[in-house]
């Protein structure tokens, strides 16, 4: 039901947006009926609004129930934007992630920021960061002293030491997720190990996201002399 709903407020989104344009203009060449024309403002601003704000609730909670970083939060947002709601599909998704991993700064707050972006521009983007950002403000406002405090107790420790073996197996599966799209060439796959075996030997990031650029870059060069020809 959440996925239809979804889909519906999206196209209807979309229908509202173009009847309010045509109807202000219509009536602004008649001049004769301005309270119809604030009606389908009114109209188009509550349906966008929804949009923001289910956007908003769903990076709120990815932020709140997400512990060990950005990566962890890959397998939670393919569930909630690709499966759940069909917002994008797993493909452009995808490319999305790879994105923000390569941009500068907090991994899921760019991913949060491509997404919104991507669905409702400028004040999308605003919205998901606001949404993935505000629970770790939240929790360190309010309930970092109160963890500090009791930090030494063997039931917290032993509750942070089993979140963090969860963590491993979220981040492997987000790994076999974003691996597929990566994974249809030999080259890819040679790519792939040789990046792990980099990674494991402590090359910086850095390094390894522009070498992986720069390769790209120099395997579709010939593709676009020949278009340029």
């Amino acid at each position: 039901a959440g996925t239809v709903s979804t889909q519906e407020s999206t196209h209807l989104h979309m229908q509202v947006q173009t009847l309010g344009i045509t109807a202000v203009w219509g009536i602004s060449c008649y001049q004769d009926d301005w309270f119809l024309a604030s009606r389908f403002l009114f109209y188009f601003w509550v349906i966008s609004m929804k949009n923001l704000l289910h956007l908003f609730w769903i990076f709120f909670r990815i932020g709140a129930f997400t512990f060990g970083g950005g990566y962890v939060m890959i397998p939670i947002i393919q569930h909630e934007i690709s499966e759940k709601y069909k917002l994008i599909d797993e493909d452009e998704l995808s490319e999305l992630l790879v994105l923000a991993q390569s941009l500068p700064g907090m991994m899921a707050v760019n991913a949060a920021t491509s997404i919104g972006y991507r669905l409702h521009g400028k004040r999308g983007a605003v919205v998901c960061a606001l949404g993935v950002a505000l629970p770790s403000f939240l929790i360190i406002v309010f309930l970092a002293g109160l963890i500090l405090h009791y930090y030494d107790n063997a039931h917290l420790q032993g509750a942070f030491r089993w979140v963090r073996a969860i963590v491993v197996g979220m981040i492997a599966a987000a790994a076999v997720k974003m691996g597929k799209p990566c994974l249809r060439s030999k080259l890819q796959i040679g790519l792939v190990l040789l990046a792990l075996v980099l990674a494991i030997f402590k090359v910086h990031p850095v390094l390894l996201i522009l070498g992986g650029a720069l390769t790209g870059w120099l395997l579709t060069q010939p593709d676009r002399e020949e278009d340029a020809s």
